[in-house]
């Protein structure tokens, strides 16, 4: 049955892409409708044999299907639409919250220019924080940070985007509770975005804060960007904070900084040392308090259009006893192995 499941999974993607490369073959003309996607596979190996703590989760010792996802955008000058679709192991723990009907739907939203400069949207976003993109073989490591598993996946609401200049641009958004594709409950955010994009440096500051549902008030901060100081070395960087105050458990709060150093050696490889240091004073994620965590990533990416192919290797490392073994107990280390494979259509 797991066989099959890859196999169809497998047809699916191929037969996507071979759509949309005799579209983009039919005309020279930009379409107004686009359609793209990706899908990932990985086989991970853990000293601890037990899957990964992280969301997502990456299993041990078997082939996984990270997801299946589909883009669909229109722009039509002055009006347009986005919708994307996502199925899998990784659609599955990122947008499936408890008790949500449309967790399939990883964003949908329609949006209207008012001027060059001004768009308003509404509908479904991925968050706008975040260095790392959902799609592995976009960032330089397949894995993702402690940071990427605490902050919510997507908000519903209103956004306004503005574009000051070339380089400088800014988003409002008023949302409501996150992870959600229907408006239920009394949650409701306003989120702020600034973002500078140069020659060299870009750096984002965002900004949220709000209340979960019923009975938590949520503050988050975040900061991340990055500097290229030669064409084929680049430094990047996220400090995140966050805030969560709920009427029957109390204040928690955790931080995080991740430090990305991303080197080209090849025109179709690079290598990619991330480390993050993470903070979970309260222990809300780990369930343990004053837990910190240190882990280190390195990552080979293979290029090979549509193919990318990303062989890693990761330490975590904590002062206390959290990550999971097969047998029963905790151990204060995870070393793991990894080959992660993207295709893009």
């Amino acid at each position: 049955m797991t066989r099959l499941k890859y196999s169809l999974a497998l047809a699916l993607v191929f037969l996507l892409r071979n759509m949309a490369a005799a579209q983009a073959d039919s005309t020279t003309e930009t379409k107004p409708i686009q359609i793209s996607g990706n899908a990932d596979v990985y086989f991970r190996l853990a000293q601890n044999k037990t899957a990964s703590t992280t969301i997502p989760s990456y299993a041990h010792g078997r082939p996984g299907l990270g997801w299946l996802n589909l883009m669909i955008e229109g722009d039509f000058k002055r009006w347009g639409f986005g919708t994307e679709l996502g199925a899998g192991e990784r659609a599955t723990q990122l947008y499936s919250a408890e008790g949500e009907e449309f967790s399939f739907i990883v964003q949908s939203f329609a949006f209207y220019k008012i001027n060059e400069r001004l768009k308003a949207s509404a509908g479904t976003f991925t968050t706008h924080f975040n260095y790392e993109y959902t799609e592995p073989g976009s960032n330089g490591n397949y894995t993702n940070t402690y940071i990427y598993t605490v902050i919510p996946a997507s908000y519903l609401g209103l956004r306004l985007d503005y574009a000051l200049n070339d380089q400088w641009s800014f988003m409002l958004g008023l949302y409501g509770d996150s992870d959600r594709r229907q408006l239920k409950g009394n949650g409701r955010h306003v989120a702020a975005l600034a973002n500078y994009a140069g020659d060299k440096l870009n750096v984002a500051f965002n900004f949220i804060e709000g209340r979960d549902g019923d009975s938590t008030q949520v503050l988050m901060a975040d900061c991340y960007g990055d500097y290229a100081f030669t064409e084929r070395f680049k430094l990047g960087w996220e400090l995140h904070f966050m805030l969560d105050n709920n009427d029957d458990l109390g204040k928690s709060n955790w931080q995080g900084l991740a430090i990305y150093a991303q080197q080209q050696l090849a025109p179709r490889f690079s290598l990619n040392l991330r480390s993050e240091w993470f903070d979970d004073v309260d222990g809300y994620w780990f369930g343990l308090p004053k837990l910190h965590v240190f882990s280190n990533t390195l990552t080979g990416k293979f290029t090979l259009h549509p193919v990318v192919l990303m062989p890693e290797i990761r330490l975590d490392r904590s002062n206390d006893a959290v990550f999971a073994r097969k047998n029963g107990t905790n151990s204060k280390q995870e070393l793991s192995f990894l080959m992660g494979a993207s295709v893009f259509f």
